[in-house]
């Protein structure tokens, strides 16, 4: 388990001509793509929850940031927090509202997004 960026691209770039390597985070695709793809993978990799450039999520005035292995049920609920949130904090109305109608239709697709178990690891 790589604890560092710099760790997890430095096995990228070992294996990624060795048959390929497979960062894995939930593990719903690689079971589908072994199984019915037939796919391979002598290499996976799981990305510690220290390199948090990958599981952090967060709001600055003019985005939202989602790490790419953040579970999904995390997302859903930082969204649930973004809508009911009344804390202004120095911002703007307007930048607060534009970004309470982003997270409502993020929040409410994830709703209908598998069931809650598979959210929680789901990346």
């Amino acid at each position: 388990t790589p604890n560092t960026l710099e760790e997890l691209l430095d096995l990228f770039r070992e294996y990624s001509d060795g048959g390929g390597i497979k960062m894995v985070v939930g593990n719903t695709e690689v079971g589908i793509e072994t199984k019915f793809k037939h796919a391979s993978y002598p290499t996976m990799v799981h990305p510690s929850k220290e390199i948090h450039t990958l599981h952090d999520i967060f709001a600055t005035e003019d985005y939202y940031h989602f790490g790419g292995c953040a579970a999904l049920g995390d997302v859903q609920e930082f969204c649930h927090d973004e809508m009911k949130s009344t804390e202004v904090g120095g911002e703007d109305v307007a930048s607060r509202r534009r970004r309470e109608r982003t997270a409502e239709p993020i929040h409410d697709m994830l709703r209908w997004f598998a069931s809650t178990q598979i959210r929680n690891v789901a990346c």
